[in-house]
């Protein structure tokens, strides 16, 4: 939740809750600077397809 917090901080994700949207190497990435804010737009973009995906799947329309 801390390194949520820190990307809720600088705006590399919008919501805590995102962070469990990511795969564990991908919070590592967030974790160490390597997913900075200069990939906000590509991180926006990935969480926004994880949640119509995770959508998807609590519909049933895989």
């Amino acid at each position: 939740m801390a390194a949520a917090q820190e990307a809720v901080a600088d705006g590399r994700i919008t919501d805590p809750a995102d962070i469990f949207l990511l795969e564990l190497e991908e919070v590592k990435q967030l974790m160490t600077g390597e997913w900075n804010i200069a990939h906000r737009t590509s991180l926006h973009e990935l969480l926004a397809e994880r949640r119509r995906e995770f959508a998807r799947g609590l519909t049933g329309d895989v």
